[in-house]
């Protein structure tokens, strides 16, 4: 079952969300000291995820794999296995860390690699989640430069780095393109590569006609085993048309071994 999300989460506070496993997929060190999940509002629409001062998080409407993949850093299509409701059942979460001397509860800026750390407790005690990562030969796009070059230029000098992906648009202010390559994942539901050779840091906009179904978040989580599909160009303003109308730039389908974390035991978690 596919999972169509709205995120709202700033991408700064948890730290990059790369194409990879960036993180330890054993026991967690830290935890929380006060975790309360809930099941969402069955209206519930996209989710929330905002990491609170003193280590905290408190996330709304998010599912299992949501949560999965900030934490490990991965797109939901490189989570495989696990119950149809991972994708499906929301919940709420309301988690406090412990206060001490040296992290003060109220104050402070959280540790990116601490919540992540707390995060991965919560879900092995509560979920009683158990992983394990292996890599995996998928459909994957590479992003690659066309043959008249880039359409966009560096960014001034100093200038702060910033993205925003929305439905049907993607801006970013001294982003690199590793940035873009994580949300045109999003949009296309696969893996991208980033082939350009593009070092820099770069402003650019990218506007076209989104397809029913899709946006800025919305990935799709596909079954184990099974390869992501690659996205069709259903309309000529499409992201794969207005990338190479408007930035210069190519989608390229492949095949290559992709990072992914298996889901090996999950079980619902009780409320409180």
């Amino acid at each position: 079952m596919c999972n169509r999300s709205i995120m709202k989460f700033a991408i700064a506070s948890v730290g990059p969300l790369v194409w990879g496993l960036h993180a330890q997929t054993g026991p967690a060190l830290l935890s929380f000291e006060v975790a309360s999940i809930k099941r969402s509002a069955p209206d519930a629409q996209g989710f929330f995820f905002q990491p609170q001062p003193g280590g905290g998080l408190r996330a709304t409407g998010i599912t299992l794999k949501n949560l999965m993949a900030m934490v490990y850093g991965l797109r939901e299509f490189q989570i495989l296995g696990g119950p149809a409701w991972a994708d499906s059942d929301r919940f709420d979460i309301d988690a406090r860390a412990r206060s001490t001397s040296e992290n003060p509860a109220a104050g402070q800026r959280p540790n990116p690699s601490d919540l992540r750390e707390r995060v991965k407790s919560l879900l092995a005690e509560r979920f009683q989640l158990a992983v394990h990562s292996e890599s995996k030969e998928q459909n994957v796009y590479a992003l690659a430069v066309a043959k008249n070059g880039p359409k966009f230029h560096e960014a001034e000098p100093g200038s702060g780095t910033f993205i925003r992906g929305r439905r049907g648009s993607i801006t970013g202010t001294a982003a690199t393109m590793q940035l873009l390559t994580v949300n045109l994942a999003n949009e296309v539901g696969s893996p991208v590569l980033d082939k350009t050779g593009l070092a820099g840091r770069y402003d650019f906009k990218l506007e076209w006609t989104a397809e029913p179904g899709r946006g800025s978040g919305s990935i799709g989580a596909s079954p184990a085993g099974a390869d992501v599909p690659l996205a069709s160009d259903p309309v000529d303003r499409s992201v794969f048309a207005a990338l190479k109308d408007q930035l210069g730039l190519l989608l390229e389908p492949q095949k290559a071994p992709v990072p992914v974390l298996v889901i090996d035991h999950v079980e619902k978690p009780s409320e409180n």
